[in-house]
């Protein structure tokens, strides 16, 4: 690799934020990492965690696009700190649509940031969408599934994974919630991905950036399930792995 072609973290941040703005989203001012007026969390640990309201239909938005980059701390991932995936603090990369569109351009945007912003090469990513859930009474995120194929990635490079990996939120214990689709940077280390097989996400293939979290569900404090009143999409990238890609 030639040096010219190394961007910092700086220019990574600007790029992103001109991305989505010239997208139609509006820049919003980050959040301290301590929460304010939210008793459920003990530090801010998402880029949507300061403006969940929003996707309830609590507060307004200022705008039915938005993004930003704030600063997270991750608590339930302090075990797991110093492997190949995990830091103490990081920086999120965040868009939103509230109310507005939904999979197909959230898919869209995502990928058209990494292959023709950042010239990463399609080949190197792959997608994970949600494979559906029987508790919860969502089936699989076939339409996640066929858009990714409409921008470009082959079949070999979407994989299903269940609730475990592809069901994000709510942020504590109760809040809006829904299926996701991931997308993983391959390092060429360990095991190939082979249609079927396992999907090692744990040396191989590395999360870059949640591209959307389809906000559908609440979850309610008896732990059950209810339909938001209206569709949002919530994503998130890492700053700090983007800038290691």
């Amino acid at each position: 690799m030639n040096i010219k072609d190394v961007i910092s973290s700086v220019e990574i941040r600007d790029k992103f934020i001109s991305f989505f703005k010239s997208k139609d989203h509006m820049e919003i001012t980050d959040s301290s990492v301590v929460p304010k007026n939210d008793p459920t969390l003990l530090f801010i640990n998402s880029g949507m965690a300061p403006i969940k309201n929003y996707f309830t239909g609590v507060e307004k938005p200022p705008y039915p696009r938005l993004c930003d980059i704030q600063p997270c701390i991750r608590t339930i991932d302090i075990d797991s700190i110093g492997d190949k995936h995990h830091l103490t603090s990081f920086q999120m990369l965040g868009s939103w649509s509230i109310n507005d569109y939904f999979k197909e351009k959230a898919i869209a945007f995502a990928f058209e940031f990494l292959t023709k912003y950042l010239n990463i090469p399609k080949e190197k990513l792959y997608v994970t969408v949600f494979s559906g859930d029987d508790e919860i009474g969502l089936p699989c995120d076939n339409e996640a599934y066929e858009f990714w194929k409409k921008v470009g990635v082959e079949e070999s490079h979407i994989v299903k994974c269940g609730r475990e990996d592809n069901f994000w939120g709510p942020t504590a214990e109760t809040g809006p919630c829904g299926p996701c689709t991931e997308i993983f940077y391959d390092t060429g280390e360990g095991e190939k991905y082979v249609p079927g097989g396992e999907f090692d996400t744990k040396k191989r293939y590395i999360e870059i950036w949640n591209a959307g979290v389809f906000m559908q569900l609440n979850k309610n404090a008896d732990g059950t399930f209810s339909k938001l009143g209206f569709t949002s999409v919530d994503t998130g990238a890492g700053l700090e792995r983007l800038a290691m890609v």
